[in-house]
Order: C-alpha cells, then sequence, then structure tokens
C-alpha cells in the first residue's frame, strides 16, 4: 500500500484549485489515473485550506480507507474531477473547529454559577473537554456564544489561554433559536408570586391553562408563573403596553433572580411543561415559562453588551459536534498560539482520517452528560 500511495504522489500532476462556492478541481495524468484504479480510489472527496498555501485532500477508496495527500493552492475556479471522470463537490460534513481566546468570545447570557462550579472542577480533575462550545462570528476577531456558557467560564476561571469551539453560520436557517423553561425544584415554599408583583412595571394576573401558549407565543406576557397550587399566573406590562426588548431583559432578571441559588432549577421545553413525570408531580415545585428571543433580538443584545439571565435561550444546531474527547494538557503545556494551534489542528485531522467524524441525521439520546 505504501507503494503505491508513493506512485499515487508522484503521478498526480498538481493542480488543485480551491474556488469560493467551495468546490474542488484536480487533473491526473495517466499515471496518477491507473495508480487509482490499483487502489480503488474513488476521487478527491474533501480539501480543506488552512488559509496558508497548502491545502489537505482526502481520498476515499472502495474498500472503506482514506488517503491523506498534501498539495499546493493556486487561484482558479472549477469542479472536482475525479479519476473517472465524475464530477463532485466538496464535502461539508465536518464540523468547523477551532481555538479561540476566552475573551473574544462574548457571552449572551449569563452562565449558572452552580454548574459552572461542577464543570469547573470536573475539567480540573479530568483534564478532558468532552463536547466544544459552539459560537459564531460577531465580527472579524469576537464570536457570540451560542451554547457552552457554562464551559467557557470554567476554560476562563482555569486560566486557559484558549478555549475549543466549533464555530457555525449564524445566518444558517437550519440554526433556530428555541427557549427553555424553569422547573424549580424544592422551591414550594418560595413566595415568588408576591416578589414578582413588586417589580416596577409588572402586573401579576391570573390565566387559564389553556391561554398560555397563545400568550408567550405573542409575547403578551414578560413571563408566566405556575405556582405550588397549580395556580398559572401572566406577568404583564403594568400599563398595557406592548413588551420592550429592555424592559423584558430587566424583568427577566428580576424573575430568574427571585429563586436562582434558592431552589434546585432545572430546564424543561414546553413539551415537557403538561406532562410532569409523578416524581416531579410529588416534589413541591413551581414553573417559570418564558417566551422565546429572535436571533435578531440576541445578536443586537449581544452588540450593545447586554447578557440575559441564565438557561433561557435553547440553539437548534444541525450537526452540532459531541465527543471531541480533547485532552487539555497541551493548552498549558505549550507556549504559543501557533504551538496549540498546530496540535489542535492535528489532533483534529487524526479523527478525520481515522473516519472518527459521524453525522448522525437521525434524532439520538447523549447518556454520558
Amino acid at each position: 500500500m505504501a507503494g503505491e500511495v508513493a506512485a499515487l504522489g508522484v503521478g498526480v500532476e498538481e493542480m488543485p484549485t480551491l474556488v469560493s462556492d467551495g468546490v474542488l478541481r484536480r487533473t491526473m495524468d495517466g499515471e496518477g489515473q491507473r495508480a487509482c484504479e490499483r487502489m480503488r480510489i474513488s476521487g478527491p472527496l474533501h480539501g480543506r485550506s488552512d488559509g496558508s498555501a497548502s491545502t489537505r485532500w482526502l481520498f476515499s477508496t472502495t474498500a472503506g480507507g482514506w488517503i491523506r495527500m498534501d498539495a499546493r493552492i493556486r487561484a482558479g475556479a472549477g469542479a472536482c474531477a475525479t479519476s473517472t471522470g465524475g464530477v463532485m463537490p466538496l464535502a461539508r460534513n465536518i464540523p468547523t473547529l477551532r481555538l479561540v481566546p476566552p475573551d473574544r468570545v462574548l457571552f449572551h447570557e449569563h452562565p449558572e454559577e452552580a454548574r459552572t462550579k461542577r464543570l469547573l472542577e470536573r475539567l480540573r480533575r479530568e483534564q478532558r473537554l468532552r463536547n466544544p462550545p459552539i459560537v459564531a462570528p460577531l465580527d472579524a476577531t469576537r464570536f457570540v456564544l451560542l451554547d457552552g456558557a457554562n464551559r467557557v467560564s470554567a476554560f476562563r476561571d482555569l486560566g486557559y489561554p484558549q478555549v475549543p469551539v466549533q464555530v457555525v453560520d449564524y445566518a444558517d436557517p437550519a440554526i433556530q433559536l428555541k427557549g427553555w423553561h424553569h422547573l424549580l425544584m424544592e422551591g414550594g415554599g418560595l413566595d415568588l408570586l408576591d416578589a414578582y408583583a413588586a417589580i416596577p412595571g409588572v402586573r401579576c394576573e391570573r390565566v387559564e391553562p389553556a391561554a398560555l401558549g397563545a400568550l408567550l407565543e405573542h409575547r403578551q406576557a414578560y413571563a408566566a408563573l405556575v405556582d405550588a397550587t397549580g395556580t398559572n399566573w401572566g406577568l404583564f406590562p403594568r400599563d398595557g403596553t406592548v413588551v420592550e426588548l429592555h424592559a423584558w431583559v430587566a424583568v427577566l432578571r428580576a424573575v430568574v433572580g427571585a429563586y436562582e441559588g434558592r431552589a434546585k432549577l432545572e430546564r424543561i421545553k414546553w413539551a415537557d411543561f403538561a406532562d410532569l413525570p409523578p416524581a416531579v408531580e410529588r416534589v413541591a415545585h413551581q414553573l417559570c415559562l418564558f417566551p422565546f428571543f429572535t436571533k435578531p433580538e440576541l445578536m443586537r443584545l449581544v452588540s450593545e453588551g447586554v447578557m440575559i439571565p441564565t438557561g433561557i435561550t435553547r440553539h437548534l444546531v444541525r450537526g452540532r459536534a459531541l465527543g471531541l474527547n480533547l485532552e487539555l494538557q497541551f493548552l498549558s503545556r505549550l507556549g504559543t498560539d501557533a504551538e496549540r494551534d498546530a496540535h489542535f489542528r492535528a489532533f483534529v485531522d487524526r479523527l478525520e482520517v481515522e473516519g472518527r467524524i459521524r453525522l448522525y441525521e437521525e434524532s439520538v439520546f447523549i447518556l454520558d452528560e
């Protein structure tokens, strides 16, 4: 096999090009095509540039193996020509993973102190990151954090100079902004209704359970409370005006602040609210329900330096990278960003070449978090 790889490397005429629409061209001479036939190579499946003058090419074989080659980039246009004359676009099923300085990552919501503390202790003990935080570019040098506030906070507290992240395009409509609601376990004794009635500009009014969905969907209330007796309350603007973004954030801070650290907070989705497990029903609890933010609203708040309370937003990201399981010692052992970047790039390349990055189209259960 080694001889065949060498033959392929010599026999391929080096004319790769990387073009703006994300496809590659590669032309092969006769010797290169014969080497492909002997090795049963179906064609170049993936090429990537790290901004330097080289790109890494991955070839798949019909036997299920992988071959990696390094080549030079020249500007141009075209498509990816396989040894059989077919045309194949650049593969897009590989997540974009990189290291960024923690201070370049801007939060859109506050981390949860208790979760951050538990995660910090686990990272200090295991020296391993299971799942990378998810960020999106805000400008040329900064990123907005979509998921992983507790992880990035823990990295900052531990003094790591860089944090591994997955970078996504926030303009992609496949990335959806949803929300969490808060189930307050062991919080039945908290007098939240009185606390919320005392929030400036807020009027608490009893509402029917059937009206809660529309009330929150159309953002007619700042939030809703289901108290320990099962009674539903809406938190409305006192003057009856439309809920305004910054006033809403201010009210949310007061709402969450009334129970954060005083009850066990569990995040639930709307579908969970109407069908709580019997084990939960037997424990004194209350529920706080929230309308959803929009993506433009979130980006506006981040650009203004405004953060919302913990555990309210939830992003749906197709192709979320899970199970990175990156050992973190290199972040402290290596002295420069360039050395750490090279180490991390080699780690991700190894996962890619060994076929250990897989996209699951179906829904999955994660049992080890």
